[in-house]
């Protein structure tokens, strides 16, 4: 049996859609754990159901977390994150995933405003800056600065979307959808806090 450990939801669902038939465990899975199966997704709120269980693998992901409370046993356990406090045995550079076209290249641009509403100012930028900035990931420090910002882009004739930990899940996957969409308008943004901040695979997004 083999296990993978994700922290949010979001990633469980990531990771459904590359495991399909893996058993999930987690909010709204737990009435319906199929003890039988041999793959399991599992948040890590959750694991401890599967405390019982004995693994032959177990596959941990954003492992700078602890391991969480109650978590299976296994023969293996292999731990995945980019900002490892542990002394690794394996790294696997973001210039070696560039090079082997894991991953593409980028660009760091740093816009500068001197005066008037930051928010606003940026909006206008994206706008104005139409073929280069075109599905942008925009984290904010608060879910009020999250609105507000979507507000403004939307002001400015931007397509905009805003998510957080209390957007139900149906709504999280409509809006991810709609952002990697076609292109409404010039640039698509996706305004958020936390919930994107580890881990997640957003289609066709190019700026952060």
């Amino acid at each position: 049996k083999v296990l993978i450990l994700v922290p949010s939801h979001m990633l469980l669902g990531q990771f459904l859609a590359t495991f399909p038939t893996f058993c999930c465990v987690g909010m709204g899975y737990n009435s319906d754990i199929d003890w039988t199966a041999h793959g399991y997704i599992a948040v890590y709120d959750s694991v401890h159901l599967l405390s019982n269980v004995t693994f032959a693998d177990i596959y941990m992901d954003e492992a700078h977390h602890p391991v969480p409370e109650g978590c299976p046993q296994a023969d293996n356990f292999y731990k995945f994150s980019a900002t490892h406090l542990e002394h690794p045995d394996f790294v696997y550079s973001l210039g070696e995933a560039i090079d082997d076209g894991v991953l593409c290249d980028y660009d760091v641009v740093v816009p500068i405003v001197t005066e008037g509403d930051v928010q606003a100012c940026l909006a206008t930028m994206l706008r104005k800056r139409a073929g280069l900035f075109r599905r942008v990931l925009a984290y904010c420090n608060s879910v009020a600065q999250a609105r507000r910002f979507q507000a403004k882009l939307q002001d400015c004739g931007v397509s905009a979307w805003h998510i957080n930990a209390d957007t139900p899940p149906a709504e999280r996957l409509q809006a991810v959808n709609n952002f990697s969409g076609p292109l409404a308008t010039s640039s698509h943004v996706l305004v958020t806090v936390q919930i994107l901040g580890e881990g997640i695979n957003i289609p066709n997004a190019d700026t952060c």
